[in-house]
């Protein structure tokens, strides 16, 4: 961590990230600083939905991206994405599928 932004390893360099200010209405969007210097902002939201909650996740395709690279970036985002909901059902106790 790095003042308020996190440095973080990815499959394209090492990057910068820096989440919106906390807040109690779920946006957790965030800014992605990459070895170019170009910045993507993924927006990336909590609902609450009955006793639990959704995340969503948008993905934009950034200019001059192939099918391939944009399909690889989804693909880490579904992985994340699975991956936060099973440590969160773990700490909640149930069972993640």
């Amino acid at each position: 961590k790095d003042g308020h932004e996190w440095i973080c390893d990815s499959p394209m360099g090492r990057v910068r990230v820096k989440f919106a200010e906390p807040n109690r209405l779920g946006v957790m969007d965030h800014d992605v600083k990459l070895p170019s210097g170009e910045i993507n902002h993924n927006p990336f939201r909590v609902l609450q939905n009955g006793r639990g909650s959704e995340v969503v996740f948008t993905l934009y395709r950034r200019p001059n991206v192939t099918d391939e690279a944009y399909d690889a970036d989804a693909r880490q985002i579904e992985e994340d994405l699975q991956q936060l909901k099973h440590l969160l059902e773990k700490s909640n106790g149930r069972k993640s599928s």
